[in-house]
């Protein structure tokens, strides 16, 4: 399992066609958000000694996960049963992507800072959360519109799609190290003896917590 991680890490991250969108938006990106340093330490989680992106993720994967189990439970329920979960799966379909969006403004602070692999890979993992929050979305206008089998689907795929992009977003953290003080380490496959090797592609401008 964990060499078909790596795999798939590695195709995505080698993949340099995608400098071609990522480098514009990049560059757009940076000097809007740290044209305040006060307002760049806030999104990178200086005061909190480590990501805010890493804690502001739990509320949309916790309350889509939660509205997906009541989607379910909804299904097999009672009517009077079912007329309850469906009202709970919408209010947290809605407070996921609300905090899908709060997520993802510390999430491109992080990545305006990424360069080479994780920059790559940090790319796909923001398209994927683009997908998933329009799926999100979409499904929300479909239940409000009674089109309810179609508000399920759709957010079921777009949980489906959650998985693999918060499964990107550890391969980010714990294989690429970004966020991490300092110079992060990592594994590479020039090192089959598992040494520990800095990685260049890491965000080195602002490290997280007190020096």
């Amino acid at each position: 399992m964990a060499k078909t991680a790596i795999k798939i890490d590695q195709s995505i991250s080698s993949q340099h066609w995608l400098d071609q969108a990522a480098d514009p938006l990049q560059k757009t990106l940076h000097p809007i958000i740290h044209r305040s340093r006060g307002v760049a330490d806030a999104l990178h989680g200086r005061w909190l000694g480590h990501p805010l992106h890493s804690v502001l993720t739990d509320l949309p994967v916790g309350a889509w996960m939660t509205a997906q189990a009541f989607d379910m439970a909804g299904l097999l329920g009672s009517s009077r049963s079912t007329r309850s979960l469906q009202r709970s799966a919408d209010i947290l379909h809605a407070l996921g992507l609300a905090g899908a969006m709060a997520a993802a403004v510390a999430g491109m602070a992080d990545w305006s800072d990424t360069r080479g692999d994780a920059k790559r890979l940090g790319f796909v993992h923001g398209m994927t959360n683009l997908v998933v929050a329009g799926l999100y979305g979409a499904s929300l206008v479909a239940r409000k519109r009674s089109r309810r089998t179609l508000g399920i689907t759709l957010s079921t795929v777009g949980f489906g799609l959650l998985g693999f992009s918060a499964w990107l977003g550890g391969e980010l953290s714990y294989r690429h190290g970004v966020g991490m003080r300092g110079k992060a380490r990592r594994r590479t496959k020039a090192s089959p003896d598992q040494r520990d090797v800095t990685d260049a592609s890491l965000p080195q401008l602002h490290t997280l917590g007190p020096p």
